[in-house]
């Protein structure tokens, strides 16, 4: 489209505050105008337009192919995040089985030293059982929380309750 612009300018000279004129020389003006108009059409721009309809074309099937690794990633992300949360599910249930059978063992070994059948070495390793027991299943309980709080961050849940 064309552009059209117009300027008008008045000017006014003098020596006393009213701008009245200059005393004894009066060879200058005391007031100038001018006026003028710009019109500026671009007819040809050299195929800009087309360039850049060119350009946008091309940038679509990019657009495209990026949407879609996206979109296969975000898919492996959820699969992954739900794997790992099986996987720390049944390690769960096996920490949980090994902290049962290992409370029974350090409970037999107790009751061994106090027979005066076993050693103060059995029962500290029963003991030692126990607990690694426990860090077991303390180790399985937080990464099933952090699996499914992964989870639910990469399908854009912002909070949840975290309880199983």
């Amino acid at each position: 489209y064309p552009q059209v612009n117009a300027a008008f300018n008045y000017n006014r000279q003098g020596d006393s505050p009213d701008v009245s004129g200059f005393g004894s020389n009066t060879s200058l003006p005391q007031s100038d105008w001018n006026a003028g108009v710009n019109m500026q059409w671009r007819v040809f721009d050299w195929g800009q337009t087309y360039h850049a309809y060119k350009s946008a074309a091309q940038t679509i099937p990019r657009l495209q192919s990026e949407y879609q690794d996206l979109r296969l990633e975000a898919t492996n992300a959820v699969q992954r995040d739900h794997l790992q949360i099986q996987d720390a599910a049944k390690r769960t249930g096996v920490a949980r089985t090994a902290l049962g059978a290992a409370r029974e063992a350090f409970r037999l070994a107790e009751a061994r030293y106090k027979e005066q059948v076993a050693t103060s070495v059995d029962v500290l390793a029963a003991q030692a059982s126990l607990t690694q027991a426990e860090v077991n299943l303390t180790q399985a309980l937080t990464d099933y929380q952090t699996a499914v709080a992964k989870f639910y961050g990469d399908i854009g849940v912002r909070k949840i309750d975290l309880q199983p």
